[in-house]
Parts: structure tokens; C-alpha cells; sequence
């Protein structure tokens, strides 16, 4: 009984590295592929120099995820898919300019 749930926990461990790994993976490409409409959505936004920032968001998007999904460096990918979610996050939405 023992054995199966490791062998169970060793399945969910995995499809689920994979299915939050293939997320990043995803918007990574398509902050590549698709640049021109990402960086007019971050200029709408009002987002500090869009055309630097959505290369690099998508690079670190797609690093992160690449390392998380293959298990190599994956603290280090981790990093790489927080500082890009932080920057995201911080760049796209500055409610501290909002009134109210």
C-alpha cells in the first residue's frame, strides 16, 4: 500500500511540474510571437519602456519554464519565473496611481 502511494505521489508530482512548467512555457512563446500586441497592451497600461520589457518578460517566461519543466536548475528557473511575475505584476498594474 505503502509502495502505491509513493508510485501515485511520484505521477502527481510530475503532471503537475509539468502542467505549471507548460503554463510559462506557453505565454513565454507567446510574449515572443506576438511582441508587437503585447507591447502595445504594456503601453496602454502605461508600463516603463514596453519594448524592452516584454522581450525580457518573455525570455525569463520561457527560461523559467523550461528549467522548471526539465528539473535542471529549478530554483534557479523559479527565480526567473518570479522576478518576471513581480515585474509583470508591478509594471501592469500601478493601483498606486489610481484615484479613487
Amino acid at each position: 500500500m505503502q509502495a502505491l502511494l509513493a508510485q501515485t505521489w511520484l505521477w502527481i508530482h510530475l503532471a503537475s511540474r509539468v502542467l505549471l512548467a507548460l503554463y510559462f512555457v506557453w505565454y513565454g512563446v507567446d510574449h515572443l510571437t506576438h511582441m508587437a500586441a503585447h507591447v502595445a497592451d504594456a503601453t496602454a497600461k502605461h508600463a516603463p519602456l514596453p519594448q524592452v520589457g516584454v522581450p525580457v518578460a518573455g525570455v525569463l517566461l520561457l527560461a523559467g519554464g523550461l528549467t522548471v519543466l526539465l528539473g535542471w536548475h529549478r530554483y534557479i528557473g523559479g527565480g526567473l519565473l518570479a522576478i518576471a511575475m513581480l515585474g509583470s505584476a508591478f509594471a501592469r498594474n500601478p493601483f498606486w496611481r489610481e484615484s479613487e
